[in-house]
């Protein structure tokens, strides 16, 4: 009798895991990999609107004979991108020293990353709050400030209508 050598064919279980552990590290490298292309995405829609909104208060300036007061005197034109900014706070805060005709805008993009505009440029990796945003033209936000000022929030949780639709202020002109 001849007696026929059977072997089936097929994958070990330590084989098995090789492949699993192999395509979960290529998976944890494209997942970083994408994070980080969409957060310097949204930065870069951020700072785009920044630096359109610092040439229009710079035209309004001219126009008016000093930076916009509020939103009946700000610049046409220029648009802010809601899907770049963070959603979690106050992303976009305007403060404007009337006195010194100074303004300050800061936003924070849905990266985290504050951006402030003055009329001497625009800074990255800047600390964008109430306060810090104010503090550039030498003027608080709230309280007794001592210089004449006002002020716009961007977004801003459980900001109820007619100022805010959606936590998203009707001051500022926001798109998709």
């Amino acid at each position: 009798m001849h007696k026929q050598n059977t072997t089936s064919a097929g994958f070990t279980i330590v084989e098995l895991l090789i492949v699993v552990v192999v395509i979960a590290i290529l998976a944890a490298i494209s997942i970083v990999a994408y994070t980080n292309f969409q957060n310097r995405a949204y930065d870069s829609i951020v700072y785009q609107d920044l630096s359109e909104a610092a040439k229009k208060l710079e035209l309004a300036k001219v126009d008016l004979g000093h930076y916009p007061h509020n939103i009946l005197q700000s610049p046409s034109g220029f648009k802010f991108s809601k899907r770049a900014y963070l959603e979690s706070v106050n992303n976009a805060l305007y403060c404007i020293n009337h006195s010194h005709d100074q303004y300050a805008l800061g936003a924070i993009s849905r990266s985290g990353k504050g951006f402030l505009v003055t009329s001497s440029g625009i800074r990255e990796d800047a600390t964008v709050t109430a306060s810090s945003v104010c503090a550039e033209v030498n003027t608080t936000w709230g309280g007794s400030p001592p210089e004449p000022r006002s002020t716009i929030h961007g977004y801003f949780p459980g900001g109820t209508p007619p100022a805010y639709m959606n936590g998203w202020s009707i001051g500022w002109n926001w798109t998709n």
